[in-house]
């Protein structure tokens, strides 16, 4: 398996590396129902298939392999794209870059945050007397003002 267990001794089926091949040969662009119409199997048989873990790692690990090898297609439109080429699709060829190809690097965005993941405290500094301040405030060190502040 992919997550780092050591590997089983399970292994497809004839029929699932068939069902596997069709969805494949359509680059998955194909309903379930019609997949397993063409690879001659019940459509039911497929989705029990999933209940395996194994078989659903294997599936997820064949149509990864399988993705991460239309990178050169994916390059190719952005290239056309890059050109002023009519080239519909960026958000997806963006996506697919960031999922698949390893030395995609988009620009970065950071966010920050404050203590404990909330907002960042702010301090404001204004320059100047603001009109309603004091022009004398009471300085508690100053014996005349101490007094008269009490």
């Amino acid at each position: 398996m992919s997550d780092g267990s050591p590997p089983t001794s399970w292994q497809p089926s004839e029929n699932q590396r068939r069902v596997l091949s069709v969805f494949q040969g359509h680059d998955y662009d194909i309903t379930v129902s019609d997949a397993c119409r063409e690879a001659v199997i019940d459509r039911t048989c497929y989705y029990d298939w999933h209940d395996n873990p194994e078989f659903s790692q294997w599936w997820k690990d064949q149509a990864n392999h399988f993705l991460g090898l239309q990178l050169h297609d994916v390059y190719s439109k952005a290239l056309v794209s890059a050109r002023g080429g009519d080239v519909k699709g960026y958000l997806d060829r963006k996506l697919f870059l960031e999922r698949f190809d390893r030395d995609y690097c988009p620009k970065g965005r950071q966010e920050l945050s404050g203590p404990g993941g909330g907002a960042i405290p702010l301090q404001i500094v204004m320059f100047g007397t603001p009109p309603e301040a004091d022009p004398d405030p009471i300085d508690e060190t100053d014996p005349g003002d101490a007094a008269a502040g009490a």
